[in-house]
C-alpha cells in the first residue's frame, strides 16, 4: 500500500473488478428512449395527413361543389343563409342514391369535420418541435404539411363564406 487511499492502482486486499464490457443501460430505461416512444412516428403523421386530406376532400365534394354546381355563388350570402335555397331541393340531393350519399357526406362533414381536423392538427403541432430537434426531415415535412392543410381547411371553414356554406348546408 502506498499510503494514499483511493489513488493509484493499489486495491488493498480485494481483487480488482473486471467487467466484460462497458456498462450499458437498456434503451427502455433511458429518458431519451421514453421520450422517443412518446413522439409521433412518421406513420402516425402520415395517418394524420391522410385524415385531414379526406376531411378536406369531403368538405369540397359535399359542400363546395354543390354550392358551385347549383349556381349559388351568384346569390348574396344573406339570401343563402336565409333558407331560400334549401339544399334538399337542389343537386346532389335530387340526383338519386349517389346524390343523396354526397348530400349526406356534406352534412356529416359540416357537423363532424372539425373533430378529426383538430385531432390531426394537434398531433402535427406537437410533433414539429421533436421532429426538428431530431432532424428528421420526413417527420418535419409530414407534420408541417398536415398542420398547413388543417389550418387552411379550418380558415376556409370559419371564413364568412365558409360559415354561410355551413349554415346553408345544415339548414
Amino acid at each position: 500500500m502506498n499510503g494514499r487511499r483511493g489513488l493509484g492502482d493499489d486495491h488493498g486486499d480485494r481483487a480488482p473488478r473486471r467487467h466484460a464490457g462497458p456498462v450499458t443501460r437498456s434503451p427502455r430505461t433511458t429518458s431519451a428512449a421514453v421520450q422517443d416512444r412518446n413522439r409521433p412516428r412518421a406513420r402516425a403523421l402520415l395517418g394524420c395527413l391522410l385524415t385531414s386530406a379526406l376531411v378536406a376532400a369531403a368538405y369540397v365534394a359535399g359542400v363546395v361543389v354543390p354550392y358551385l354546381v347549383d349556381d349559388l355563388h351568384h346569390v348574396p350570402l344573406a339570401e343563402l343563409t336565409s333558407g331560400a335555397h334549401d339544399p334538399k331541393d337542389l343537386w346532389p340531393a335530387t340526383g338519386g342514391t349517389a346524390g343523396a350519399l354526397l348530400h349526406d357526406l356534406g352534412s356529416l362533414t359540416a357537423v363532424l369535420g372539425c373533430v378529426p381536423l383538430l385531432v390531426a392538427g394537434s398531433v402535427a403541432a406537437l410533433a414539429v418541435p421533436g421532429a426538428v430537434r431530431d432532424r428528421s426531415r420526413r417527420r418535419t415535412v409530414l407534420a408541417a404539411v398536415t398542420l398547413g392543410l388543417v389550418l387552411v381547411t379550418l380558415a376556409v371553414t370559419i371564413s364568412p363564406l365558409g360559415r354561410a356554406l355551413l349554415t346553408w348546408k345544415l339548414d
